[in-house]
């Protein structure tokens, strides 16, 4: 895999450009409206219609931001905006190629816009792209990328990316850096949790991230205990609006992982049983996978308890409903 952290235009597949379609600001905000829905629809239940939705009309707004006029750079912005949403789904079926080619489109185009928040939304795309190759060095250098911008975009942002760097630190071991910037990004997080922008909530930038990190930076550095106590802050064997619902299994795994490193056999198989049932429902291979992982790890602990085998029963049957 390269080392390159964006990928220059020349990789890129060109567009067609449609320069003969005439660019209005309703054209845009058509746009812009079709990509808040993918994003809605992304939230729930609804991961396979986002992506019909989302390619019906990417290919058009990316070709218009290809095209020099008064509205170019607005068309870059709802391109990036779209390419982050883009990653986040193809990420759904383990495609992490298209993911990280995606997250590195989202790059280039919010630099096209020149908007510096578009810019530190999709460096966090590849970042977590990455994180799931398992290449701590690049999610390092990814973070380490956008910290000069930080100063140019909204605390609800600055509070992610120091959150996720602290994440980074703490795999690495490096334990007195991960407190340091889990505490910065306690400090950055805005008090008001409500109204995020459509991108920001894509990226999960939210105040559940935080507690998220905080948590798995406990388990990181072998401290279940804490990791447990800080993770049940988030509630999540019921779903909630507050809580996208690829996000609430995603929060669902890690916290099994957490009840299972504390040896709480009852909580942990209940947390993954939902955990494994809610990821079916949305069509979500990727949760489903790190479902899996967690169970694995759950069945060294309790290698012979019968409720581990009625989960690998459960994981075969569900297995068979997620097909694309």
């Amino acid at each position: 895999m390269k080392n390159t952290l964006v990928a220059p235009l020349s990789e890129f597949p060109t567009v067609k450009q449609r320069s003969s379609r005439k660019i209005s600001t309703e054209t845009l905000d058509d746009f812009s409206q079709l990509t808040e829905t993918c994003r809605s629809l992304s939230e729930g239940n609804e991961l396979k219609t986002a992506e019909r939705v989302l390619w019906s009309y990417l290919p058009q707004i990316e070709a218009l931001a290809q095209v020099q006029s008064p509205h170019q750079k607005s068309a870059a912005a709802i391109t990036s905006q779209a390419y982050v949403l883009a990653a986040s789904l193809v990420g759904h079926h383990n495609d992490l190629q298209s993911r990280q080619s995606y997250s590195e489109r989202a790059i280039w185009y919010a630099e096209c816009a020149q908007n510096v928040e578009l810019q530190v939304a999709a460096l966090r795309q590849l970042a977590v792209t990455f994180d799931y190759l398992a290449l701590p060095q690049n999610v390092l250098q990814t973070y380490q990328r956008a910290l000069p911008l930080l100063k140019d975009v909204s605390p609800r942002l600055q509070a992610c990316i120091y959150s996720a760097l602290s994440g980074v630190y703490a795999q690495l071991q490096q334990e007195q850096e991960a407190h340091h910037f889990m505490g910065i990004a306690y400090e950055k997080y805005p008090g008001d949790r409500q109204n995020e922008p459509g991108y920001l909530r894509t990226i999960n930038a939210s105040y559940h991230t935080l507690i998220l990190w905080d948590g798995l930076n406990h388990l990181e550095l072998g401290q279940p205990l804490k990791a447990h106590k800080i993770l049940q802050e988030i509630p999540t064997l019921e779903p909630t609006e507050q809580i996208p619902e690829r996000i609430r299994v995603e929060l669902l795994n890690y916290q099994a992982k957490a009840l299972a490193a504390v040896r709480d056999l009852e909580q942990a198989c209940a947390y993954i049983k939902t955990a494994v049932e809610a990821s079916t429902v949305i069509g979500s291979r990727k949760r489903f996978q790190e479902a899996f992982t967690v169970f694995q790890q759950m069945k060294e602990v309790w290698p012979t308890e019968a409720r581990i085998y009625d989960l690998g029963n459960l994981f075969l049957q569900r297995m068979i409903n997620l097909v694309d």
